[in-house]
């Protein structure tokens, strides 16, 4: 999250779209990522995407293809499918999980076991849940706690603790009687369980940590880095952390030191290079040498996007580069970030599309609007929405109570009580029922 304010806008529409992309899910295996080093590549990964889209579309559910096979679910029943769309493992759990590592966890009569590709139960279904194996790890839950086996389960890690995130590196993190730490694969606590809260993980090298009401950051071997003396502080991004202490905000580097005293009353993280200050109600930019490089005159800002920032004076947005050039004029009610070389912008109560040069590009006709993902975007109208291209096409009817953006092939659609899945092509292809 960029902005460090409660409950403003920026944090609400970030909620938003976090709830909305859980649901959505990556359709293509590990080795048939998007690439962007060239256009046939992205080409290539979208046929890809279709085509795992249409051996999917005949199951009620499913989920990406990982190391050859993908989850399928119909009629409450999950198995899996090969890329041809062939079933290789009977539809009979309840629940699964991808693979990975040559085998996969799946659920049936509320416990939790492990199959190979072949289908073989190798490891029991005795387990309350069980996630996938991480470098011959897996995570596993009995009777309330939490450890880890290996590929023949046996215990590596004991079921002792209340709560664990999986391991990210060397490193997990978790908790017992309300206190955090890590553990290394041995098993061996690296850091003690002392920290009232902690990071999930290390963020440029550090975990921030809290005890005793201040915030702090350790290394991967525990060593507090920077002293446990903040109010409030968030993770590096950019090299730089944003702290608060006394009610002001400012910037620490990774050993510290302050480098940008705190003197502001909000702030931005660093993006693109500058971040976004407040003081004395007035909005402008700074750099990592805490240089002011826009003027602070602005009523409000957001963060740099494909080097433009939407700002906002006597109650009008429009967009400066990182000069601090106006790019185009301060004349809409409101207008958000560019993304994919487009920008949201509203006016007289109604959205629509400007390019980089400030050209509307897609008509202010609009009730509401989400930013284009994978060259389209939803827009309301009528109160229904619908999808539109970068020529302002309907490429997708007006025909949804809610419609989401488009991640990898799929968009996430409302119709009354009911979410299912489409394509690019308007055709539910999941949870269809």
């Amino acid at each position: 999250m960029s902005k460090l304010t409660v409950g403003n806008d920026t944090i609400i529409k970030k909620t938003l779209y976090i709830s909305a992309t859980v649901f959505s899910l990556i359709l293509v295996s590990c080795d048939n990522q998007i690439k962007i080093d060239n256009e046939d590549t992205v080409v290539k990964t979208s046929e890809n995407i279709e085509k795992q889209i249409q051996i999917t579309k005949q199951y009620d559910d499913f989920k990406k293809f990982n190391e050859g096979l993908a989850p399928v679910e119909k009629d409450n029943k999950w198995g899996f499918i090969d890329k041809q769309g062939k079933i290789v493992i009977p539809l009979q759990y309840d629940k699964v999980r991808g693979f990975q590592e040559e085998l996969a966890s799946v659920k049936k009569n509320k416990q939790w076991g492990y199959v190979n590709k072949q289908g073989k139960v190798v490891i029991p279904l005795e387990y309350d849940k069980a996630w996938s194996f991480n470098e011959d790890l897996a995570l596993v839950k009995k009777d309330r706690k939490l450890g880890f086996i290996n590929k023949n389960n046996e215990e590596v890690i004991p079921l002792e603790y209340d709560f664990v995130v999986p391991f990210l590196g060397d490193l997990a993190r978790v908790t017992k009687n309300g206190k955090h730490g890590f553990i290394n694969r041995q098993g061996e606590v690296v850091i003690p369980l002392q920290y009232s809260w902690c990071a999930t993980n290390f963020s440029e090298g550090l975990a921030l940590v809290k005890q005793n009401k201040k915030w702090g950051f350790i290394n991967k071997q525990g060593k507090v880095v920077v002293p446990l003396q903040y109010d409030k502080a968030w993770g590096f991004q950019e090299d730089l952390a944003p702290v608060k202490k006394n009610k002001k905000f400012g910037f620490i580097d990774k050993q510290g030191k302050v480098v940008i005293p705190l003197q502001y009353s909000n702030l931005y993280n660093f993006n693109e290079g500058l971040a976004g200050v407040e003081l004395n109600n007035k909005w402008g930019f700074i750099n990592k040498q805490g240089k002011i490089i826009i003027p602070l005159q602005y009523d409000a800002v957001k963060k740099f996007s494909e080097g433009l920032s939407s700002v906002k004076k006597a109650n009008q947005w429009g967009f400066i580069n990182k000069q601090g050039e106006v790019i185009i004029p301060l004349e809409y009610d409101e207008s958000e970030r560019f993304n994919e070389s487009l920008a949201m912008v509203k006016k007289n109560g109604k959205w629509g599309f400007i390019n980089k040069r400030g050209e509307i590009v897609i008509p202010l006709q609009y009730d509401k609007a989400r930013e284009f993902r994978e060259e389209l975007a939803s827009v309301k109208k009528d109160q229904k929405w619908g999808y539109i291209n970068k020529q302002g096409e309907v490429a997708i009817p007006f025909q949804y109570d809610d419609a989401r953006e488009f991640h990898e092939g799929l968009a996430l659609i409302k119709e009354g009580r009911k979410l299912f899945y489409i394509n690019k092509q308007g055709e539910c292809v999941k949870k269809c029922r």
